[in-house]
């Protein structure tokens, strides 16, 4: 316990998790005290999860604060801002509001109350996002956590650029194109084929890429042990041993950079250049993206809908009456005669293509 915070440590299915809870001083002094005694305790708890929760009296972010005293020195936010990076924690996507605290006049708003976890945390408490509730006679509204697991079926198939960089993907590509048998007009022949060579794609994805963190630590740990063969027998390397070890770093860098490449791509920081090694920072963007783009509640016109069946029905009934038709009356075209192909010229317009053409 420390002035500023209150916390406990939990035992939990093999884990150690430390549940904090915020009440920050409205100076800045005392708020620096209280972020640095959090970063000292977790300095020596570092393999433990974190949830640090509660009113921080201070925002992430310039839109989180409006109204009398918006325009004001923003270093207390940096402060809090360096906090949460040090501490590796994440603010979880929030919905229901945007702000926690109301001034009394309604004149200004901020949103001071959050819940702060570490990944792993997120990830195995299944963590949806946080919610602002409806407040009474208190100046704050409450906050809460949801978790569960939401399924939206399939994923979209997305082509990854790092497969061109496999020495088989180009031949495994053709293989499979003339393995297929479809017959029928030349626009479906040529749809069916890719409908069936995404879904062999999905396979040869997960068969060679499915492993590439195992890999990399497989080359690494190769690399090592060739190393410590070496030290310890303290004699010159032959040429096998320099091939074996050259092939091991080839291995390690070329799994490093598929494996950097993959992060890139999903991440969306195409600005970045190939070859920076920063695949945490990759780790954190896509994870931040999937949470950021997260639809896990929708506000109808009966309040708020939850659920993935009840969003997906919501979704659909709105773009079915979007689009809806009304009836009217329709013009026709009456006692035209319009000038239509021969059989013979159908089948012209439906030959197959030559490889000429």
């Amino acid at each position: 316990m420390d002035r500023g915070f209150v916390g406990i440590n939990v035992s939990w299915k093999g884990a150690e998790y430390n549940l904090v809870n915020v009440y920050a001083s409205c100076k800045r002094v005392d708020r620096l005290s209280n972020w640095d005694s959090l970063i000292n305790l977790k300095r020596g708890r570092n393999h433990e999860e974190w949830c640090v929760v509660g009113d921080f009296n201070e925002v992430l972010r310039k839109e989180e604060r409006i109204g009398e005293g918006g325009q004001r020195n923003w270093t207390g936010m940096e402060d809090f801002r360096n906090f949460v990076e040090i501490m590796e924690l994440i603010d979880v996507n929030c919905v229901g509001g945007k702000f926690t605290w109301f001034k009394d006049n309604g004149k200004a708003m901020s949103r001071l109350d959050r819940f702060l976890l570490t990944k792993k945390m997120l990830e195995s408490w299944e963590v949806v996002d946080q919610r602002i509730e409806k407040r009474d006679i208190s100046d704050h509204a409450p906050i809460s956590l949801k978790v569960g697991k939401l399924d939206w079926g399939p994923k979209p198939f997305c082509f990854n650029n790092s497969w061109f960089k496999h020495e088989d993907f180009n031949a495994f590509v053709a293989q499979e194109w003339k393995k297929m048998e479809v017959r029928g007009r030349g626009d479906f022949v040529l749809y069916e084929k890719l409908k069936k060579l995404k879904e062999r794609l999905r396979e040869w994805n997960r068969e060679v890429f499915g492993w590439i963190d195992l890999k990399v630590e497989d080359a690494k740990e190769k690399i090592n042990t060739l190393d410590k063969e070496i030290e310890v027998n303290m004699r010159g390397v032959n040429d096998e041993e320099v091939l074996e070890r050259r092939l091991a770093t080839k291995d390690f860098w070329n799994y490093l950079n598929i494996k950097e490449s993959m992060l890139r791509l999903k991440s969306r920081y195409l600005w970045l250049k190939e070859g920076d090694k920063n695949t945490k920072f990759f780790h954190n963007s896509l994870k931040e993206r999937h949470r950021r783009k997260a639809i896990t509640s929708l506000e109808g016109s009966n309040g708020r809908i939850e659920g993935v069946v009840n969003i997906k029905e919501e979704v659909s009934r709105h773009f079915c009456e979007f689009y809806k038709e009304e009836d009217r009356e329709i013009s026709v075209l009456e006692g035209l005669v319009f000038n239509t192909l021969e059989e013979d010229e159908v089948s012209w317009l439906e030959r197959s293509f030559s490889k000429r053409k």
